[in-house]
């Protein structure tokens, strides 16, 4: 006969358990997940491919080989803006992952997310027809005045200050564990605008018209992905339970968290989008030729690996707001994500050659041993992911936001001194070196002591 206590507790058992969760545990179902992001992702990239080469054809053989490059210089203006979502979004996914529960929470911190991003696209906006009606944006972009130019940016980056109040709604998808919805829903930027520009060219619009829709996929995808986020049912009944809370949001804490993220977004380019700034200054453009060759390759294989270990995050922040532990959580992550960047390093050293030389007609020459350096960072990038998803809460992202800045301090010299020496190669190599002794090594052993620590915490591991 069982003692008292013990019968109380096993009365509180559930007598049905869901199907679902008897067949698949939440370690087997992030695993699941990141391999199905992975998956989709690369089933995406041809399409997306595909469409921006259709969108270059179209541009050029319309308008132009210089109406062309105006339009793609138009068209990365906002990649070159660190302002996606100001670092608010790292708030609002872990609010999100804590739904069902938290909902109190979950909302405050949205409105005030929303409205932050609501301040900004406007102030986007407005500095971009403020721009437009002084003229200054063919000054800005460096090209001569053409009235179409400048109407055409002014239009463009209006229209990417009304998508930034959108970007909330893949945050909230990445909180809700739904990173398959946005890779998928994002996949189709490039065949949104391919879309816009060809109808208008059918309806004979001008360069500017044209300038103005190459903004169209981002704008579309941003606020598809926020509708999604409304209509899924955790959120909307979160929004229904706290609809009579008059005082939410007054004081919700988004920036210990917004600001960390932030400070990740303007150091990581600094060691990754860095290489071919650096060669063209110490060595020649025949270098950043085949730099440039080899991101052909390098970049999609690099994205299916980062874009599958973004999905991690919700996972992570859910059991963080449930107070769970993550050990079996974290090492079936390490080792699924290890052999994904296996994968995608060995597939790059041995095709990427064959793809570089394809791309540019057999142009570029080049060296085998720049892939095997491109294929180590993509490497070490898998291998740390899972660790840098786990450290998505205020002190693990200051403490990756110090390794980010080390690992850019450490990488610049690096890359220019050994850029000097080996060409493409160097830069390379030292963003490896930087990469393994600033953020690989450093968030692996930080993320230990987190699991170990959560282990003591949490006598029965939720993710067995």
């Amino acid at each position: 006969m069982l003692p008292q206590g013990r019968r109380e507790r096993r009365s509180q058992i559930p007598l049905e358990i869901p199907a679902r969760a008897a067949a698949e545990s939440p370690a087997r179902a992030a695993v699941r997940r990141l391999l199905t992001s992975a998956g989709v992702r690369v089933a995406v990239l041809p399409v997306s491919g595909l469409a921006a080469l259709l969108i270059a054809r179209t541009v050029t053989s319309e308008y132009g080989v210089e109406a062309y490059a105006i339009f793609a210089l138009v068209a990365n203006l906002p990649f070159l803006l660190p302002i996606s979502d100001l670092g608010v979004g790292a708030a609002v996914t872990n609010a999100t992952a804590a739904l069902p529960g938290a909902a109190r929470k979950y909302v405050a911190v949205r409105r005030k997310a929303q409205n932050v991003l609501l301040l900004v696209g406007s102030g986007v906006a407005v500095g971009s027809l403020a721009l437009g009606a002084l003229g200054l944006w063919p000054t800005l972009l460096g090209l001569p005045f053409d009235s179409a130019t400048n109407w055409g940016a002014t239009g463009a980056l209006a229209l990417f200050g009304a998508a930034l109040p959108g970007a909330i709604g893949a945050r909230e998808l990445l909180g809700l564990r739904r990173n398959t919805t946005v890779v998928l829903v994002q996949g189709m930027t490039s065949v949104i605008s391919l879309a816009g520009v060809s109808i208008c060219i059918s309806m004979d619009g001008g360069i500017g018209v044209a300038l103005v829709l190459s903004i169209l996929g981002l704008f579309v995808t941003n606020w598809f992905c926020w509708t999604l986020a409304r209509l899924d049912a955790r959120c909307k009944r979160a929004r229904i339970a706290c609809a009579a809370d008059a005082g939410l949001g007054r004081k919700v804490p988004i920036w210990s968290t917004a600001v960390p993220m932030m400070v990740i977004s303007l150091a990581l380019p600094l060691t990754f989008q860095s290489a071919r700034l650096v060669l063209s200054h110490i060595s020649t453009l025949d270098e950043v030729a085949k730099y440039s060759a080899a991101a052909v390759v390098y970049l999609p294989t690099v994205s299916v690996v980062m874009v599958a270990g973004r999905s991690l995050w919700g996972d992570f922040a859910a059991a963080r707001a449930r107070r769970q532990a993550v050990g079996t959580l974290y090492r079936s992550a390490l080792v699924m994500s290890t052999a994904l960047g296996l994968a995608g390093a060995a597939g790059l050293t041995l095709l990427g050659p064959a793809f570089a030389s394809w791309a540019t007609a057999g142009a570029v020459a080049v060296p085998w041993e720049l892939f095997v350096a491109l294929g180590t960072i993509v490497l070490l990038q898998a291998v740390q992911l899972p660790a840098g998803m786990l450290l998505t809460d205020a002190a693990g992202l200051r403490f990756q936001a110090a390794t980010t800045i080390s690992m850019a301090v450490v990488s610049l010299p690096l890359s220019f001194y050994l850029g000097g020496l080996w060409g493409a190669i160097g830069p390379a190599v030292g963003t490896s070196i930087a990469l393994v002794v600033a953020q690989t090594v450093p968030s692996l052993l930080r993320a230990r002591r987190v699991v170990r620590r959560q282990g003591r915490e949490t006598k029965v591991d939720d993710f067995v």
